[in-house]
């Protein structure tokens, strides 16, 4: 009886996720892809990038994300998977900054600019709709992919990341989600000026995406409960926007803020949807 419980609930994400590969910069590069339950040829769909952390591979990023349970919701979710140190262990992705001399020059920003036009010639794809999601490094690498990719990424939400010293101006504004623990160890609000690891204050980086979305210098306080502080920076006439939440005396740990009642993937999905957080609703 409990093996089949267990098979149960694991039916959805191996019923409508699949793993595969395309080659990027002559290097085999793998994916997870998962498909919603209404896929069909016949209308277009969101498409969202989820980008592990330090560490992870992307073969648990849907369960750890809890974007395994979108296959509920109208949208493509693919879980690119960043490449190994040379050590050959820990999984990565080349953010930028000294990360780029560390890490060999891997052109993450291409994997990723062919991924999304792999993906959307393969599938039924809503273009107008490309979402970025990272964790940690990959919050990192989100940052980046919004700097370098901003003709095709809708909006970014990065939970804690930051970005790298090297900042490249947007062709065009990418509306922005930062979620970051006040606690967070890993990743500090502070900022970092250790060599090889050195990335802005989250203060720092929100100015900067306040001044490329061409946003009101004045913030709005949106919600502030026991759990989080959200903040937003609005263009009233483009409806470009930059968010922040903070999440209150919780790490960096993707689960165990989810866990502490704040639901970041929900969150997430109806900023990217409807331009505000779930717990504004």
């Amino acid at each position: 009886m409990k093996l089949t419980l267990i098979a149960f609930l694991l039916i959805p994400v191996f019923a409508f996720s699949q793993i595969d590969t395309i080659i990027s910069s002559n290097i085999k590069r793998t994916y997870k892809l998962q498909l919603p339950k209404s896929y069909n040829k016949e209308k277009s769909f969101p498409l969202i990038f989820v980008l592990h952390g330090y560490f992870y591979e992307n073969l648990g990023m849907p369960e750890y994300s809890s974007f395994d349970k979108f296959v509920d919701k109208d949208c493509i979710v693919a879980y690119p998977h960043g490449l190994k140190e040379e050590n050959g262990i820990n999984y990565f992705w080349n953010s930028g900054g000294n990360l780029s001399k560390n890490y060999g020059g891997i052109d993450d920003v291409k994997f990723i600019d062919n991924l999304i036009d792999t993906l959307s010639h393969k599938y039924a794809v809503n273009t107008d709709s490309v979402f970025i999601v990272g964790h940690s490094n990959g919050g990192m690498m989100a940052y980046r992919l919004a700097m370098e990719l901003s003709t095709k990424i809708t909006a970014m939400a990065n939970l804690a990341g930051s970005m790298m010293l090297d900042t490249i101006t947007p062709e065009c504004p990418v509306p922005i989600l930062h979620i970051h623990g006040t606690d967070d160890p890993a990743v500090p609000s502070k900022g970092s000026s250790i060599p090889g690891w050195e990335f802005l204050a989250t203060e720092d980086v929100l100015k900067t995406w306040v001044k490329w979305n061409h946003c009101e210098p004045n913030p709005d306080t949106i919600a502030n409960t026991n759990s989080h502080l959200s903040v937003q920076w609005a263009d009233k006439n483009h409806g470009n926007k930059v968010v922040v939440s903070y999440i209150k005396k919780q790490g960096h740990d993707w689960a165990e803020i989810t866990n502490s009642g704040w639901n970041i993937a929900e969150n997430i999905w109806s900023f990217f949807t409807k331009g505000r957080l779930y717990d504004e609703d």
